[in-house]
């Protein structure tokens, strides 16, 4: 979570890599605890799916009775689970050390539900997520109540129609080695399902070049693969259900934060040149690349600007020994610190750890054209299918983007100094007007004058849902029928 690439790198401003390198089933350890969750937790929760491309599958339930007595017989059965992902990445390491380039025809599915899928399920939300406002509400409701997506009368002006007006019942995750492979999944799938649901919407994604963003692991469970400066969290912050006196069906699950985010990388490209130009008085010599850098918080490379303030590191970039191993002190007007402020707050007052996601989203859309270069606007849609996990919305993406990201006294108590940081200029949402962010000239941070107005959106929320992620358990005895 604490990591997003930078808009300048004429593809996405934001991206989380594939997933070439998962924790191998001998860094599990050997306890009834890891076992239930690997058993028992949907692949793409902790670990996250192996991909090059990604497939949404929203679709409306037309039977339920049919679509339940699938879910038991057979849909369940294809689910990838957490220890699925595990056994597919030891077959990757396998044969990856044979050939490095090889890449194995290895295809995964999930799946998910909106409130309104469980209700068609004969759930009772109401009862069995009392509380879970932003699910039970829905996204469109709470992008007006509290995300602060660019609204008119209370309408979401930037949404795309399909996602308004709960349209969703639920969604499979399909991922796979190549646009073949998942064409040829997605086929089979459909057929299986039949007329029990009408498929509505399909938006694929995939992977480019990038580095990595920092995900929490699992205390107990992943803890023992995590690289320095980053997180292991209680399994409760990601998974529902984790009291041990539980006997609810919902244990083992996880709530999926999904969001279709347009990225208009080539006026960010162009806003970056203008905002260094005007710094050229006071900084002789800075470029448009440092400008993104410090917006973002790191360099087109992955090295956080914490570590290396004054220009790229390559090397620093590729290390996961020491390119995640930092915290924020000064220059807080930066992605990664206003989604993870690390210690860059005062710790007593807002504790990091309950607040912390699993992201796991995929880029969508095609690179940057030279005619959009040319004349530094959009041309043609791209963006991040944003995809998060965590046990309760309201602690999880609702309070990193409301209480975080969009607001301009965040952090609090920082350590640099700085009264008010500003909204975040790349994903943060203000319902009208600019973006204003504080420290992003070099050397004087602390300055109230040295501000950065952004005159538009960079990510523009085109539509999103919220969807529940039930274990294998609950899909087949719950659920299913």
């Amino acid at each position: 979570m604490t990591h997003q690439p930078a808009p300048h790198h004429h593809q996405q401003p934001f991206h989380p890599p594939a997933r070439p390198h998962h924790t191998p089933p001998s860094t599990i350890p050997a306890t009834p605890f890891a076992a239930d969750l690997s058993k028992n937790v949907q692949g793409d929760v902790i670990i996250g799916l192996q991909k090059r491309v990604e497939t949404f599958l929203f679709f409306i339930i037309s039977s339920a009775a049919g679509f339940r007595h699938l879910l038991k017989s057979q849909i369940a059965d294809h689910i990838s689970t957490t220890g699925d992902v595990g056994e597919a990445q030891a077959k990757i390491d396998s044969a990856r050390a044979h050939d490095a380039n090889v890449w194995l025809p290895i295809c995964h599915k999930n799946v998910a539900f909106s409130a309104t899928g469980l209700t068609k399920l004969g759930i009772n939300v109401s009862s069995d997520f009392a509380g879970a406002n932003a699910f039970l509400g829905g996204m469109e409701l709470d992008a007006t109540a509290n995300l602060a997506d660019p609204q008119a009368n209370n309408k979401l002006t930037t949404w795309k129609e399909f996602f308004i007006g709960k349209k969703i019942d639920g969604v499979f995750i399909v991922t796979a080695e190549s646009q073949a492979s998942l064409d040829t999944e997605v086929t089979a799938l459909k057929h299986l399902l039949g007329a029990t649901v009408a498929v509505v919407l399909r938006v694929d994604g995939n992977v480019r070049p990038g580095d990595g963003i920092s995900v929490p692991t699992i205390k107990g469970f992943n803890d023992a693969t995590r690289t320095p400066g980053t997180d292991a969290v209680d399994a409760s912050v990601i998974l529902t259900g984790q009291d041990a006196a539980t006997t609810t069906w919902t244990k083992d699950g996880s709530f999926l934060t999904f969001r279709e985010l347009q990225q208009l990388v080539p006026e960010f490209d162009g806003f970056v040149h203008t905002v260094a130009a005007s710094f050229q008085p006071t900084v002789p010599g800075i470029t448009a690349e440092a400008v993104g850098a410090r917006i973002v918080g790191r360099w087109k490379s992955g090295a956080p600007v914490v570590l290396s303030p004054v220009k790229d590191d390559p090397v620093l970039g590729k290390d996961p020994q020491r390119n995640m191993d930092f915290d924020y002190t000064t220059d807080l007007g930066q992605v990664a610190c206003k989604t993870n402020p690390r210690k860059g707050t005062a710790p007593a007052t807002i504790p990091v750890d309950p607040h912390l996601i699993i992201r796991q989203g995929i880029p969508y859309g095609p690179e940057v054209c030279a005619d959009e270069q040319a004349v530094k606007r959009t041309l043609r849609e791209r963006g991040l299918l944003f995809a998060c996990y965590q046990s309760s919305i309201e602690n999880g993406f609702q309070f990193v983007q409301k209480l975080w990201a969009n607001n301009p006294a965040f952090p609090f108590n920082n350590t640099a100094g700085i009264a008010a940081p500003g909204e975040d200029l790349i994903i943060g949402q203000v319902t009208t007007g600019a973006r204003t962010a504080q420290g992003i000239k070099p050397n004087d941070a602390t300055d109230p004058t040295n501000l950065v107005q952004s005159p538009a959106a960079f990510v523009v929320p085109r539509g999103g849902e919220y969807f529940f992620v039930p274990s294998i358990d609950a899909l087949k005895n719950k659920l299913g029928a």
